[in-house]
């Protein structure tokens, strides 16, 4: 297994294959910008802005994948706002849960009875802090 979101496990095993690509990690910090008459603005750290994770999967049924039921469990997630830990390489990335924050789904390859067998998700993920504990 090389790691899990959620109830979606990225593994490559010689049952199944069900990895990702182009993972992109972006941070930002917070300014606030104070006008002072006859200068530029001051800036003022406010902090670090949570960070985001992008990534896309190829959820080929060819390869061991129900693409549908990965869908669905990708839209339940997305749906229901469900925070997970998101695990790469045995490593949790950041301290936090991650939310799914957007999702889009290309159906790339139907047989000829309309059955998705080749998907392309692309997934951008969230950081999560809990409210309780951040406080």
């Amino acid at each position: 297994m090389l790691g899990t979101f959620g109830d979606i496990v990225f593994e490559v095993s010689d049952e199944r294959v069900k990895t990702f690509d182009g993972y992109n990690r972006q941070g930002q910090a917070r300014y606030a910008s104070h006008e002072v008459l006859g200068r530029k603005p001051i800036l003022e750290y406010l902090g670090a802005a949570l960070d985001q994770v992008s990534f896309s999967m190829k959820l080929n049924a060819g390869l061991g994948v129900n693409p549908v039921e990965e869908l669905a469990k990708l839209r339940k997630m997305l749906n229901g706002g469900q925070a997970a830990r998101l695990v790469i390489g045995g490593k949790p990335q950041g301290e936090d849960k991650w939310v799914l924050e957007s999702l889009s789904e290309t159906y790339d390859y139907l047989d000829n009875k309309g059955n998705v067998i080749v998907a392309t998700v692309n997934l951008t993920l969230k950081e999560y802090i809990d409210k309780r504990s951040s406080a």
